[in-house]
């Protein structure tokens, strides 16, 4: 008995304030997006076979088609054998700009999907990109 009188006293915030500090976290992430979008030529790209411990890149072209500038704010990689380069963190509209993502095929074997994370101020936040090979 006691037990459970102890448990329910742990969670201190009604349903009430949960709503409003979840109200309040995504009016502050909308104020931090923008009118910008991030339109790519080709978010896959598919190296097809490839030998072992071979390091590629992967390059993606893409444009600012939205009314505001795009910033990109981080390049999350899948893995410690991806490395990442951008031509421009700051991208005015209609302006075009590029990410490379390198791979080193080293210890990898057969197919392989890897993904690389962008995170942008734009109304979509997030975009992937993908490599495809095998070895």
């Amino acid at each position: 008995m006691i037990v459970s009188i102890l448990s329910g006293c742990t969670n201190t915030k009604s349903s009430v304030e949960k709503e409003e500090a979840s109200i309040v976290e995504s009016n502050f992430e909308k104020t931090q997006m923008n009118n910008s979008i991030m339109t790519f030529d080709n978010q896959i790209v598919d190296f097809g076979t490839l030998p072992s411990d071979t390091i590629v890149e992967a390059k993606y072209t893409f444009q600012n088609t939205g009314v505001d500038t795009l910033i990109i704010q981080d390049i999350i990689a899948d893995c410690t054998c991806m490395g990442e380069h951008t031509s421009n963190k700051v991208i005015p509209p209609g302006e075009k700009g590029f990410i490379s993502i390198s791979l080193d095929t080293h210890g990898k074997s057969s197919g392989q999907r890897l993904y690389s994370t962008v995170k942008t101020n734009s109304t979509d936040r997030f975009y992937s990109l993908i490599i495809k090979f095998d070895i």
